[in-house]
């Protein structure tokens, strides 16, 4: 896999046609700019997917919990008048709730 690479940015280089673009060529340079898009994607799309989960959390954080904590879920089949752990606080939320 390395040779082909190093193939295919030989031909760049030695091909003409190619001069100004040569350094904007080829699968290393293509798989670079597709991490950067999904990397920018996800850090645009990861907000509102916090959000999503925020709202369903305050809306019924005992069916949520149930789906995703499975000690609570344990815990609530044996008791169904358990109460759901304490939420937590990260940081990014008092630093939130700081600037309102």
């Amino acid at each position: 896999m390395e040779r082909a690479r190093e193939i295919e940015a030989h031909y760049f280089r030695q091909r003409r046609e190619y001069d100004a673009v040569s350094a904007c060529c080829g699968v290393g340079v293509l798989a670079e700019r597709l991490n950067k898009v999904l990397a920018k994607s996800i850090r645009d799309g990861l907000p509102s997917v916090r959000q999503a989960l925020e709202k369903a959390l305050e809306k019924n954080p005992t069916d949520v919990l149930k789906r995703t904590n499975t000690t609570f879920s344990q815990r609530l089949s044996q008791d169904p008048n358990a109460k759901p752990p304490a939420k937590k606080v990260y940081a990014w939320q008092r630093r939130k709730n700081a600037k309102k």
